[in-house]
């Protein structure tokens, strides 16, 4: 879990601290809430405990651009030696799209898949969607080259719109 900070008050995400709370505590504050990822320490103690209980371990992390946490895992895990048991993941994402990820491996592991089969799946699933991304990105280029005084709204409306068109 990420270490989340309010203010003066540090919490561990999920173990300290709800989601609703930190929600709470941000629109009453008008704040957001920071994080900062485990320490070495923590991350190799979370790996201890998780490596007793399961064969091998699926570690999404927030994305390397973004965090620390997907440094921190996977130096962790090399250290301990547990490279072959413990598959680092960097979601390329933040908190929705480490979600996404997770509830379809879930999905895939209930199916009976391996791990080297979820690992491999996962990483068309994101060549898949770094693809739709890098698309969108171009379109949304494409459109204020040819109307330069188009708003973001109006071209997110118009893209929306192509998209129920199936376009």
């Amino acid at each position: 879990p990420l270490h989340v900070h309010l203010g003066d008050n540090h919490y561990l995400d999920g173990v300290d601290i709800t989601p609703d709370q930190i929600y709470f505590w941000s629109n009453q504050t008008k704040q957001s809430p920071k994080t900062s990822a485990l320490s070495p320490y923590e991350a190799q103690l979370y790996l201890i405990n998780a490596l007793r209980k399961a064969e091998d371990i699926l570690c999404f992390t927030i994305s390397e651009k973004m965090s620390s946490c997907c440094s921190v895992m996977y130096t962790t895990a090399a250290e301990m030696d547990a490279l072959d048991r413990v598959h680092i993941i960097d979601s390329g994402n933040l908190s929705s799209g480490i979600a996404l990820q997770i509830l379809a491996a879930a999905d895939m592991i209930k199916e009976g898949m391996s791990c080297q089969e979820i690992l491999n799946r996962l990483e068309e699933l994101k060549t898949k969607r770094d693809n739709i991304v890098q698309n969108s990105y171009e379109r949304i280029l494409r459109l204020k080259r040819a109307f330069p005084t188009l708003k973001s709204e109006q071209i997110s409306n118009f893209l929306k719109n192509r998209e129920k068109r199936g376009e």
